[in-house]
C-alpha cells in the first residue's frame, strides 16, 4: 500500500482517485444546471471609427460599418472640395468650364431658316410651302399681301363650304384676280365676260392645278373682249388701263 510516514512515524496511506470528483457531501447527489440558450450577439467594433464599441447582430454592425464609411467619404470630399451625390463622386467643375460647358451659340443662317420656315408650315398648314409662294407672288403682282391672300383663302372656304385642306390656294388667288377684273369690265363696259359671252368656243376660267395653275379660254372668248374693248371710249379705256387687277388679268390671258 502506498503512503508515508510523518515525522512522528504515524504512516498515511495514499488512495489513487484520479480523475475522480466528490462532493465534499458524499452522501448529496449532484445535479447538473441547465443552461438557456440565447441568441449569440455579435461584438464588434466599427474599423472606421475605432473607439465605436457595436454591440448587435452581425447585419447591424455590417451596416453601421457602411453607413460610417459613407460619413467619412462625404466629410473627405468637402474637404477636398469635391462634389458628392448618394456615394457618388463628381470632380468640381472650374468657372471657364462651367462658361464652356453652357456655352450657346444663337446665330443661324438665313439658308436655315428658311428650309425651317418651309419645314414649319408645310407642318401646320396643309398647303404647300411652293404652292404658298406661288400664290403670294401671284398676290403682290397686283399689290397685295400674304395677310390679304389669307383673308381670301378664308372667306372662300366659308362661302364655298370647303374646308381648308382641300383648297388649292393658288386657285384662289388667281380666281380672285379674274373677279375683280371681270368686275371693273362690266362696271366700266357693261360686258360681263363670263355670263354675256356670245361665242362657241369656252369661257374664260381659272384651271386649278396648284402650281401649274393657269387661265383657260378659248380663241373666241379673247376675240370677243378684244374686241369690247375696241369699241370703248377713250375715258372708259384710260379708268381699265388704271386698274391693276385689269392689266393682270388681260396680259395671262394675252387680249394684247
Amino acid at each position: 500500500m502506498k503512503g508515508f510516514k510523518d515525522s512522528s512515524g504515524k504512516f498515511h496511506p495514499i488512495t489513487d482517485n484520479k480523475g475522480v470528483r466528490k462532493s465534499r457531501d458524499q452522501s448529496a447527489k449532484t445535479e447538473g444546471v441547465k443552461l438557456e440558450r440565447k441568441a449569440r450577439d455579435h461584438t464588434s467594433y466599427c474599423s472606421v471609427c475605432q473607439h465605436d464599441i457595436t454591440r448587435g447582430s452581425e447585419q447591424e454592425v455590417k451596416q453601421h460599418i457602411k453607413e460610417h464609411i459613407k460619413m467619412q467619404e462625404h466629410a473627405e470630399h468637402t474637404k477636398q472640395g469635391i462634389i458628392c451625390d448618394c456615394g457618388v463622386r463628381k470632380a468640381r467643375v472650374s468657372d471657364k468650364g462651367l462658361e464652356k460647358m453652357f456655352e450657346f451659340n444663337s446665330s443661324v443662317s438665313k439658308d436655315v431658316i428658311e428650309r425651317e420656315y418651309d419645314d414649319f408650315t408645310s407642318s401646320v398648314t396643309d398647303f404647300g410651302s411652293a404652292d404658298i409662294a406661288t400664290a403670294v407672288e401671284k398676290f403682290r403682282e397686283v399689290g397685295l399681301r400674304g395677310k390679304e391672300l389669307a383673308d381670301e383663302v378664308r372667306e372662300f372656304s366659308d362661302s364655298t363650304g370647303t374646308p381648308l385642306e382641300d383648297i388649292d390656294i393658288v386657285y384662289v388667288a388667281y380666281d380672285h384676280i379674274l373677279q375683280m377684273a371681270r368686275n371693273k369690265i362690266s362696271e366700266v363696259l357693261n360686258y360681263d365676260f363670263l355670263n354675256d359671252f356670245t361665242g362657241g368656243g369656252t369661257e374664260f376660267y381659272v384651271a386649278g392645278n396648284y402650281m401649274a395653275t393657269s387661265y383657260d379660254y378659248s380663241t373666241e372668248a379673247v376675240d370677243e373682249l378684244r374686241e369690247k374693248l375696241k369699241e370703248a371710249s377713250k375715258v372708259q379705256l384710260e379708268m381699265l388701263s388704271d386698274d391693276v387687277f385689269v392689266k393682270s388679268f388681260l396680259s395671262d390671258v394675252e387680249v394684247f
